[in-house]
């Protein structure tokens, strides 16, 4: 009998052992999912803009700066527009590149980065990329700025509901120079590009000619329309407003806020 109970007791321990193994097994393959990290992928998508009917064809790039095998690649379409998927997060060096055009900026939401061209992917990214004329075909002989004499860039800011904007044209070379600026080629449209609204109502003056040391001060009144016309986003048709001075040219992108 006692022998019989041994037995019994050591059956009882052997399965207690096999069943606490068991259970341990499990505990550890959880914990080692939970160790598992994931990796977070984003979607970054936009728009070429800048150059009229050249943004098709333009090679988008993104290399992630930290990790030189993280490089992703894609052409914008007839329309301007490119699109990635499955972005891993973390900080890329975005480029754009096509012949006779080169870098200006970049626009990712209500920030307009003109100084470098990272930016920090951790979410889903709506781009807009401006890009100029070649250095060769892109000189403008004028001096654009406000009118306190501060320089105009590749870009100008306009805050919801401005009425006027104006641009001061001064002429500091030994020549004499024409000038002209074409405000009816700005419009904007709403979500499905059946409404279109010009962004100005009127300019003060549109071309002219300038002396040696001459300046003039050209104001545009903007319609009002463009801050209503639209139900969920802007649908950008053309807000690049375009300076010419004899065979040369200045693009001012028009950063609207809506």
């Amino acid at each position: 009998m006692e022998k019989s109970n041994h037995s019994f007791t050591m059956m009882y321990y052997k399965r207690v052992f096999i069943l606490g193994a068991i259970i341990l097994s499990l505990l550890l393959l959880g914990c080692e999912k939970d160790d598992v990290e994931v990796v977070k992928q984003f979607v970054v998508k936009g728009s070429v803009i800048g150059s009229g009917d050249k943004t098709n064809g333009v090679k988008i790039s993104l290399g992630n700066i930290n990790d030189p095998s993280l490089k992703y690649v894609a052409v914008t379409d007839g329309y301007g527009y490119f699109e990635f998927q499955d972005i891993v997060g973390g900080i890329y060096n975005v480029d754009a590149s096509k012949d006779g055009l080169r870098w200006g900026w970049y626009k990712d939401g209500n920030y307009t980065n003109q100084n470098d061209r990272l930016i920090n992917i951790h979410e889903d990214k709506d781009l807009i990329i401006y890009l100029m004329g070649s250095s060769t075909s892109y000189q403008f002989d004028l001096d654009l700025t406000d009118v306190n004499g501060n320089p105009i860039g590749n870009s100008i800011s306009i805050p919801k509901h401005t009425t006027t904007v104006a641009f001061r044209l001064y002429n500091g070379t030994t020549s004499n120079h024409s000038w002209s600026v074409f405000p009816n080629n700005c419009f904007v449209s709403d979500d499905i590009g059946y409404n279109l609204e010009y962004i100005f109502n009127s300019f003060s003056q549109t071309s002219g000619n300038l002396k040696p040391e001459d300046a003039i001060v050209v104001v545009g009144t903007i319609n009002q329309g463009i801050f209503s016309v639209f139900q969920r986003s802007p649908y950008y048709k053309y807000s690049t407003l375009n300076f010419h001075s004899d065979f040369n040219s200045k693009d001012v992108y028009l950063d609207i806020e809506f």
